[in-house]
Parts: structure tokens; C-alpha cells; sequence
């Protein structure tokens, strides 16, 4: 494979591979040591995620989940390429980080594990494939753990102030009473600021300085 290529370009996108899936599973399951034992001398660990790279190409397997701690960024890697990857994750990161956005923190990767989670479901590393539609499926599948669905969000809403989605809903969280009683400049930076907060919806349902019935605190 050519230096800058991913496995993509050397390999058919449609091979019929019954039962790939549950094999590389298994085979991904088992220890470093038990993964190298039938070819002793021949591969060792570093070879597993190029195993499952090839699995995603040729037979569909997208149960990362189940493969234990596993680098998602480096799998994208592999399948799409290095630069189409890096790219996705520059225009997503500069546009969260603008917003206030705090990434790249040690202890917390998320939004590049949901990001290169959400290419690797959607099957292209592009962003422009990422529709309202796609958000929607990426939601409802099983890959997606529950703690992904908070940088879900905030990816979605990257990608639809690049153009390509609608902004994601709300609606699943309830909608926000109006305030009342209070100063029109007041309430505009108030809604401003939930409008444009990088907590989760749930966090973010209860304004500063409102009662969470759009209510002030003081009057």
C-alpha cells in the first residue's frame, strides 16, 4: 500500500463475506497472546487493527463497541486516509472551539472518538454526508453509547453551521418556557447564551438566573 493511502484504495467496497463480522469479532475478543498463537512468529498485536479495518470494508462490521478499548481515530485512519480524517476533525474542533467549546483536555476525547465514530457509521469521511437524516440513524444505532450522545450534539451542530444539516432538536428534551417579567436585555442574553451553550440540553433547559419556569430569581 502506497505512504498516504488508505485501505480503501486497494480494496473492493462490495465482497460478499458471510459471518466476517462475528469471525473478526472473535478473533478481536481474544488476548494479544491468543490472537497471535495459530501463526506464531508471523504477526502479533500491531496487526489486530488492520484486521478490523478490513472487516469494516469487506464485510460491513461496525460493532466497535464490543472490541473493548479501541482506538477509533486510528481505525479512520487506516480506512479512509490520514488527511481526509484530519480534515474533518479540524473544520468540526475550530468551529466548537470558537464557541467556548474546551477540547483536547487529557482525560477527555470525546468529541474526536464521536466524530470519528459518526464517519466510520455514516461509511465516508466526509462531513457533507452527514445530513439530518444520517444524525438521526447515528442516534438510534447500537455503536453509539449514551455518553457519545452529549458530543453528538454538539457535533451536529458544527456540521449544520457548515451548511450540510439542520441543527439538532431540542425536542426530545422538552421545550424551554418564555421569561417573564424581566428586561428585554436581560432575556436576549439570557436566550443567547441557550441558544449558543456547549452544555447538554439537559444542562442547559435550566437558564442562569430563571427559576427553569422562565421565571427570575429576583425581581
Amino acid at each position: 500500500m502506497a505512504a498516504g493511502t488508505s485501505l480503501a484504495d486497494d480494496t473492493p467496497q462490495t465482497i460478499p463475506a458471510s459471518g466476517l463480522g462475528d469471525q473478526i469479532l472473535c478473533q478481536q475478543a481474544l488476548s494479544v497472546a491468543e490472537f497471535g498463537h495459530p501463526w506464531p512468529g508471523w504477526i502479533d498485536g500491531t496487526v489486530r487493527p488492520y484486521v478490523a479495518a478490513y472487516a469494516y470494508l469487506l464485510g460491513g462490521f461496525t460493532s466497535f463497541d464490543q472490541l473493548g478499548g479501541f482506538n477509533r481515530l486510528a481505525l479512520s485512519w487506516r480506512v479512509f486516509g490520514k488527511d481526509v480524517v484530519d480534515q474533518a476533525q479540524e473544520q468540526i474542533t475550530g468551529l466548537l472551539e470558537q464557541w467556548g467549546y474546551r477540547l483536547g483536555r487529557d482525560s477527555d476525547h470525546r468529541m474526536a472518538t464521536v466524530i470519528c465514530q459518526s464517519l466510520l457509521l455514516n461509511r465516508s469521511p466526509l462531513l457533507e454526508d452527514l445530513t439530518t437524516e444520517a444524525f438521526d440513524r447515528l442516534r438510534q444505532s447500537t455503536g453509539m453509547r449514551r455518553w457519545h450522545l452529549g458530543a453528538l450534539f454538539g457535533f451536529q451542530r458544527a456540521v449544520a453551521a457548515l451548511g450540510y444539516c439542520e441543527p439538532p432538536s431540542f425536542s426530545a428534551h422538552g421545550t424551554m418556557p418564555a421569561i417573564e417579567g424581566a428586561p428585554a436585555a436581560w432575556t436576549e442574553w439570557i436566550e443567547r447564551w441557550h441558544d449558543t451553550s456547549t452544555l447538554t440540553p439537559e444542562s442547559s433547559r435550566h437558564r442562569p438566573g430563571s427559576d427553569g419556569q422562565g421565571r427570575p430569581l429576583v425581581s
